[in-house]
């Protein structure tokens, strides 16, 4: 069965048991059950060495992030459980102390980057890599002339 609407895709996603609600500006919610808080959802976060987002850097098979089939390696997390997501020990924080549903809000790198790009909004990419960018070395010395 194919729904026309958001409405339809998410009434539809929700009666099959999946956990996903999309957005159409390419934000997507995913709900992975936690049952308490002790449990291990089965991901590691990372940084996104050009855009410096907060991303899935692994998927661990057997835990709830990889059964929800909706969480890929290399997703960048807008926010966990309604908390804007700005560092992977912020990130962390959330998931460990939440219990229940932990309420993902998702999007792609490479998605956000063409985005910004269409913006116009390239030089702030490039800006902000090259504001992380190491400084150049010096120049070598000059040698003296020999008289």
């Amino acid at each position: 069965m194919q729904a026309r609407s958001s409405v339809g895709r998410r009434i539809l996603a929700e009666t099959q048991g999946s956990a996903v609600r999309p957005s159409s500006d390419g934000e997507r919610t995913v709900r992975v059950r936690k049952p308490n808080r002790d449990a291990r959802i089965g991901m590691r976060l990372g940084l996104h060495p050009v855009s410096g987002q907060v991303v899935i850097s692994d998927l661990y098979q057997g835990y709830p992030a990889v059964e929800t089939g909706r969480l890929f390696v290399g997703d960048a997390v807008k926010s966990i459980n309604g908390v804007r997501i700005d560092s992977v020990d912020l990130a962390m924080q959330i998931i460990r102390l939440a219990e229940g549903n932990v309420e993902f809000v998702m999007t792609n790198v490479y998605t956000e980057a063409v985005s910004a790009i269409a913006r116009g909004d390239s030089a702030k990419i490039l800006g902000s890599v090259a504001a992380r960018a190491p400084p150049p070395p010096p120049p070598p010395p000059v040698p003296a002339a020999a008289v």
